[in-house]
């Protein structure tokens, strides 16, 4: 990987940074893991992923809300460690991330979308204030 070689064992502590990613299937433990298999000592907390943005910026519209998920472990943990409850049944919004596994999580949207009806949908693009 170019580019690995200059920050393994070069990273100064002096110099705040973070990793960020847009995949929402792994949380910041595996993403800190993952750069130090690749050499680079970091902390989980050198790690920013787009489920903790997500989990952040719920917490910040509606503290302690609710979300129907449709993604992995990385989003429903940030959601669940960001005081949001995940949900089957009338969240106050529907959460839509990657994953290997969303056929059966996201047909049962289907027939549950009258449970649905007044959650709001978020998904990456949408990542305004609601009006």
């Amino acid at each position: 990987m170019v580019g690995v070689a200059d920050l393994g064992g070069g990273v100064d502590a002096e110099v705040p940074f973070r990793f960020l990613t847009n995949n929402s299937q792994r949380g910041r433990h595996d993403v800190a893991t993952k750069l130090q298999r690749l050499g680079i000592e970091v902390e989980d907390e050198h790690s920013f992923t787009c489920a903790r943005a997500t989990a952040q910026f719920l917490a910040a519209q509606k503290p302690g809300g609710t979300a129907f998920v449709i993604g992995e472990g990385g989003l429903r943990r940030a959601l669940d460690q960001a005081g949001h409850a995940i949900v089957d049944r009338d969240p106050d919004y529907v959460v839509v991330g990657e994953g290997r596994t969303l056929g059966a999580r996201a047909s049962a949207c289907r027939p549950a979308s009258s449970r649905l009806d007044r959650a709001r949908l978020l998904k990456r693009s949408s990542f305004t204030k609601p009006a």
